[in-house]
């Protein structure tokens, strides 16, 4: 769930009607947790997968508008010619839930909207027992329940739950743990830097930039990214955050010495992922240059250097995009 833009949808809109698909199976568009927020002039936010779908999705959402309520509805992605089917050839099954949100409720989305922003993973449950008045819970690790209550024996299962689908008796919930966007520090500020943060912030990842030079480390030339932070000689460069496993690192510099020193220093970090722009000439002088200082074989192997899969192409865009496909493949892996 994106949900800053459904906290902020919300507000702005005094109603919209946030769509989830809350159970998938086999081949789908897409799967369990992908959302879309429609909003009362037929646009929306985010896509549940597009195609015939989506537009009967959008279709009913317009008619909750006027109904204020809630709606369940199961398709079938396959030719059968069963009565819920919509002659798509995935083969797949999906239950999408499709809710009107007014603005009475969207305190709960804004606080966990702020908890998400301050870092902190944040487990929503939606009550759907009851169509014509969905209600939310969240918690942190650290917080007790805030919003809607429910049975202490349901609790247990709700817990052990993320990103599920749970029927108890008569109560029906979708449990989802939102987690803060992973952060992209992007370490020189050039050609490749500023594709790959415009990528990246699409993708929904945070990024930082970070380089020695103002006048290519700005805002004004990176308008989306998170921070944009002057480092002179490339020091320090991880003293204004605290670098998680969760973090990614990329090193993208104009020299192989301020490569070789901005590597020596997000080795020293917890970063889940490590990637060095260059050949595999200069990762054989820079690892060396390395080993003789101290770094280990297992320290080196913690970076991706080619940094990007190999796809082809040399132009900033084309670099930024086979850097982008290694990430979401990094983040994919971690799920």
């Amino acid at each position: 769930m994106f949900i800053s833009e459904i906290s902020n949808a919300i507000i702005k809109n005094d109603a919209v009607v946030l769509v989830r698909i809350i159970a998938s199976s086999g081949s789908v568009p897409r799967t369990s947790g992908s959302s879309m927020i429609v909003y009362k002039d037929g646009s929306i936010t985010g896509t549940i997968g597009g195609g015939a779908v989506e537009g009967d999705v959008i279709k009913t959402s317009l008619e909750l508008f006027e109904t204020k309520n809630a709606v369940i509805k199961s398709y079938d992605l396959n030719v059968s010619g069963s009565s819920n089917s919509l002659d798509i050839v995935c083969g797949g099954q999906m239950q999408v839930l499709t809710e009107y949100v007014s603005s009475e409720k969207s305190e709960i989305f804004k606080m966990a909207d702020i908890l998400v922003q301050e870092g902190k993973s944040v487990l929503m449950v939606t009550d759907f027992s009851d169509l014509n008045d969905v209600r939310y819970s969240i918690k942190t690790p650290d917080t007790d329940w805030t919003g809607q209550s429910f049975p202490a024996q349901h609790e247990d299962m709700i817990l052990k739950k993320n990103d599920s689908l749970i029927y108890a008796g008569e109560s029906r919930y979708y449990v989802e743990q939102i987690k803060p966007r992973e952060t992209i520090y992007l370490i020189g500020a050039g050609h490749v830097s500023k594709e790959l943060a415009e990528l990246c912030e699409k993708l929904d990842f945070r990024t930082v930039i970070i380089d020695d030079r103002e006048e290519f480390a700005n805002k004004e030339r990176f308008p989306e990214s998170g921070s944009v932070y002057v480092k002179e000689g490339f020091k320090g460069l991880f003293t204004d955050e605290k670098i998680t496993a969760n973090d990614y690192v990329v090193i993208l510099t104009r020299g192989h010495q301020y490569d070789r020193e901005s590597l020596e220093q997000a080795l020293q970090t917890d970063a889940g992922y490590i990637g060095m722009i260059g050949s595999k000439k200069k990762r054989e002088t820079v690892y060396a240059k390395m080993m003789s200082e101290g770094f280990t074989k297992d320290d080196l192997d913690r970076v991706h250097c080619p940094v990007g899969l190999p796809i082809g192409g040399d132009t900033p865009a084309e670099i930024s995009v086979s850097i982008a496909a290694q990430l979401i493949q990094h983040r994919s892996f971690q799920k």
